[in-house]
């Protein structure tokens, strides 16, 4: 893994966040499976969770984790749970929240 960041905003109370990768190849495969499997086992059983998506680039060399939540308070707490908290753990983001 190389450098990755995350960003989140806000639009009347919809908190849409979007975390981005740069990765090695040899990684790519792994996180985005582990993506998956969050977006479809965890997060669409927490509370507030509207949608979510995992895109790569054509280089697969870059990954974009985007995800759409009722209200900051929803995404927040969706940072507490453990499979998240993993996923995300094992990127090195940087945090970025505008208007929060």
């Amino acid at each position: 893994m190389l450098t990755s960041g995350t960003e989140s905003v806000r639009s009347d109370e919809v908190v849409i966040s979007v975390v981005t990768a740069h990765l090695k190849t040899a990684h790519l495969h792994d996180v985005v499976e582990e993506a998956i499997e969050v977006l479809r086992g965890e997060a669409e059983e927490m509370p507030g969770f509207i949608t979510g998506h995992v895109l790569v680039s054509i280089d697969a060399k870059k990954l974009a984790i985007v995800t759409k939540w009722r209200d900051s308070h929803a995404w927040s707490a969706s940072r507490y749970d453990m499979r998240v908290g993993k996923l995300l753990g094992g990127l090195p983001f940087q945090l970025y929240l505008p208007g929060l």
